[in-house]
């Protein structure tokens, strides 16, 4: 589990994908969109990526993380 205070955003990442909580190809979709300076659009602009779909798989991501560190902070 990460620290209390979350920790750095990358390892924050890369601990819940070794947890199993988010793939590796959605931490690299946050990381990208969220952390560097990524645009969705752009993100979506790799082969067989839709925006749409970046988004969609975002958001799910993203809401896997937020519930996640809701229940961290109660320990």
């Amino acid at each position: 589990m990460p620290p209390s205070d979350g920790g750095h955003p990358d390892v924050v990442l890369a601990r819940t994908v070794a947890a199993g909580l988010i793939t590796t190809a959605e931490a690299d979709l946050i990381g990208a969109t969220r952390l560097e300076d990524v645009s969705a659009a752009d993100f979506a602009d790799r082969p067989r990526t839709r925006l749409l779909g970046v988004a969609e798989e975002r958001s799910r991501a993203e809401e896997r993380l937020i519930s996640l560190s809701r229940t961290w902070r109660s320990f």
